[in-house]
């Protein structure tokens, strides 16, 4: 069986490379660009612009991708979310799975249980009324058991 398809082997691969990222980078946001985009393109932002600051980086440099660009909002607007769904019209489930429903309003009827960088779209929530998180603000890592 390829390794990469068993869900418990593939997010510690991943938690590994982006705690790797955020050593060779020395911020979370630059290390998840890197994620997405790769290490080298990160790299060439960086060198082209003078700056590590990713939101510099977003606003300036022509190395990033829209992806990428897209990718580190898209992260913190679930960060947001995920610690106060109520805020931003979600509801836990009601069977006991954690799920977060959306409120659709276009149907005035529940969701379809939501994640990710679907959240935001799937409230109708505008990336301006997302409150800030700071920049280079740094979230822990959970610690690898």
């Amino acid at each position: 069986m390829d390794e990469r398809l068993d869900p418990e082997k593939s997010t510690v691969a991943a938690a590994n490379y982006l705690r790797d990222l955020y050593a060779v980078f020395g911020s979370w946001d630059l290390a998840q660009a890197a994620y997405n985009a790769g290490e080298v393109r990160v790299q060439q932002a960086i060198q082209g612009s003078g700056t590590r600051d990713f939101w510099v980086l977003h606003r300036r440099s022509p190395h990033l991708l829209p992806e990428t660009k897209n990718f580190i909002p898209a992260i913190h607007a679930a960060t947001l979310i995920g610690r106060q769904p109520e805020q931003y019209g979600f509801h836990r489930g009601t069977r006991g799975t954690g799920a977060l429903r959306g409120h659709d309003r276009a149907q005035g009827e529940p969701a379809h249980p939501v994640g990710g960088a679907l959240w935001a779209s799937r409230s109708r929530t505008s990336s301006s009324s997302i409150p800030s998180s700071g920049r280079n603000r740094h979230r822990p890592m959970p610690p690898m058991s």
